[in-house]
């Protein structure tokens, strides 16, 4: 019988994991969709970090269903990474300081790091309500670096 309703009750929590890489993806996605003209900013990173924070409190209850949130939870953040390097302006203009008005290359770079700045932020003081094992799953797709 044991057995059973473990099997059973790991086809739920698939579906559960399933489900929550979804909204953790449906996030990030939302915060990205205007791409280069319309970069995430202030709101999406907070709307990010809200996301992680309701997922990983939901799963709370459980201390190994927790540990499998905060993986998934490093991949989507990983995810997001990339999609932020992708949109880092590199070029001169994106560097030089001519005239009193920021380029627009400028502009898109400090929405970025506006956007990771509150998300990590928000994220960084999830570290006091969860055991260190759970947080230390998330906490390398928190260095930023080499960005």
């Amino acid at each position: 019988e044991t057995v059973l309703i473990l099997r059973s009750l790991a086809s739920l929590e698939d579906l559960y994991l399933n489900r929550l890489a979804i909204r953790l993806n449906e996030a990030v996605g939302v915060a990205f969709q205007g791409g280069n003209r319309s970069p995430p900013g202030l709101t999406e990173g907070i709307n990010i970090s809200r996301t992680v924070a309701n997922e990983l409190d939901s799963a709370k209850f459980d201390p190994l269903l927790v540990r499998t949130v905060a993986k998934s939870v490093k991949t989507c953040l990983d995810g997001m990474m990339s999609r932020v390097d992708g949109l880092i302006a590199r070029d001169r203009s994106s560097l030089s300081l001519v005239g009193p008005t920021a380029t627009a290359q400028q502009l898109v770079n400090a929405s970025l790091a506006t956007c990771l700045y509150n998300c990590w932020s928000r994220i960084g003081k999830l570290e006091e309500e969860y055991p260190a094992i759970v947080f230390n799953a998330i906490k390398p797709s928190l260095k930023v670096g080499s960005y």
